[in-house]
C-alpha cells in the first residue's frame, strides 16, 4: 500500500513513462537476427530459432503483412464482427514481438511490443458464491447488485473473446451500489461490466505487474 500511494502521488513526465526496456529491445533486434549478405533473401525453409510465448500462434499466409522478411508467427484476435485479424507478430529469428502501430492505424506500421504472458494453470479449484439480503425498511427495493464470474476464461470463450494469455483459474467478482435510493445505476453496471472488462483483458497480452 505504501508503494501504491507513492506511485499515485508521483507526477510523471513523458521521459518517465517512456518504456526504455522496449527501446533497448528494439536496439538489439539487428544483433540477434542471423546476418545475411545485403540483398540476400532469407530461405523459405529457414527454421525458427525461438518459440513464441503462449498458445494460438500460427505461421502467416502470403497475404498477411509482416514488418520485414524473417520467420514470423502471428497471433490473431476477433474483431467486433467475429472476424480474426493479426494482433501480434513474433520474429522467430530475433525473439522479438511487434504490434501494429496505432499511429498508422495498422496500415503497414509496426512497433515493438512487450512479450506476452506465458499462461500458468495452477492446480487449484476456484469456487465463488454470493447472497443478497434486501433492506428491511424497503424489502421490494434492491439498491446493490453483485456480479460473480466463477470461470472468467469460460465466460470469455462463450462471448467469443478468448483470453489465451490469462493464468488459470481466473474469476471475477464485483459489488455495485445504487444511487439516490435507486438501483438503476447498479443494474446498468452489473449488466454491462463484463462488456468492459473482458475486451480489456483480451487486449492485454503482457504479464500483469503487481503494485
Amino acid at each position: 500500500r505504501t508503494r501504491q500511494a507513492e506511485v499515485l502521488s508521483t507526477t510523471w513526465t513523458e521521459e518517465d513513462v517512456k518504456d526504455k526496456r522496449l527501446d533497448d529491445l528494439c536496439a538489439t533486434v539487428a544483433a540477434k537476427r542471423p546476418a545475411t549478405p545485403l540483398g540476400e533473401e532469407i530461405p523459405d525453409d529457414m527454421q525458427p530459432l525461438f518459440t513464441p510465448a503462449g498458445p494460438g500462434w500460427v505461421r502467416p499466409g502470403d497475404a498477411t503483412p509482416t514488418p520485414w522478411q524473417s520467420v514470423w508467427f502471428i497471433h490473431s484476435r476477433p474483431d467486433q464482427t467475429g472476424q480474426a485479424y493479426p494482433a501480434l507478430w513474433f520474429d522467430a529469428l530475433a525473439d522479438t514481438y511487434y504490434t501494429a502501430s496505432s499511429a498508422t492505424g495498422g496500415a503497414g506500421g509496426f512497433v515493438c511490443a512487450s512479450p506476452p504472458n506465458e499462461p500458468l494453470v495452477h492446480p487449484v479449484t476456484c469456487r465463488m458464491g454470493s447472497s443478497s439480503f434486501p433492506d428491511s425498511s424497503a424489502p421490494t427495493r434492491k439498491e446493490e447488485l453483485q456480479v460473480v464470474l466463477s470461470d472468467l476464461p469460460k465466460t470469455a470463450a462463450v462471448l467469443k473473446t478468448p483470453l489465451p494469455f490469462l493464468d488459470r483459474p481466473a474469476a471475477f467478482a464485483a459489488l455495485f451500489d445504487g444511487l439516490r435510493s435507486s438501483g438503476a445505476a447498479a443494474d446498468l453496471c452489473a449488466r454491462n461490466c463484463h462488456k468492459q472488462l473482458i475486451p480489456r483483458l483480451e487486449a492485454h497480452a503482457a504479464a500483469w505487474e503487481p503494485f
